[in-house]
């Protein structure tokens, strides 16, 4: 939030790092009372959520350390490449990171699918 033009963006990342600690509130307790394979029956959608979320912080600094240069005029780089920095990050804002919702929505799902097949469903 150092930068104007990054201030929505680190709103975004705070809401989603909000939304992780939500999930994890929901998820949790499952492991604490020994529950184990339910709290790990959607490991690789935690995986996939929070790795967008971390990968999106790792964006938000790139745009952080390219916008400091810009403005700082460094000579390191040509100030296209920041600007093309800064624009990867946007579009990883914009198209990738929205995905957490719903990968939110499936974690905190307490319907449990993965977990109660019925036996004779696939034949």
């Amino acid at each position: 939030s150092a930068h104007e033009e990054l201030i929505a963006y680190s709103r975004a990342l705070e809401d989603r790092l909000s939304m992780a600690r939500e999930v994890l509130g929901d998820l949790l307790p499952h492991a604490a009372s020994g529950d184990y394979e339910r709290f790990l029956a959607d490991a690789t959608v935690f995986m996939e959520f929070l790795g967008n979320i971390i990968v999106g912080w790792l964006w938000l600094d790139i745009g952080r350390v390219s916008m400091d240069a810009l403005k700082a005029e460094s000579t390191e780089f040509p100030g296209e490449f920041y600007r093309e920095k800064v624009q990867t990050m946007k579009f990883y804002f914009t198209y990738e990171l929205p995905k957490t919702s719903g990968l939110a929505e499936v974690l905190k799902n307490r319907e449990g699918l993965t977990l109660k097949t019925p036996e004779n469903l696939f034949g």
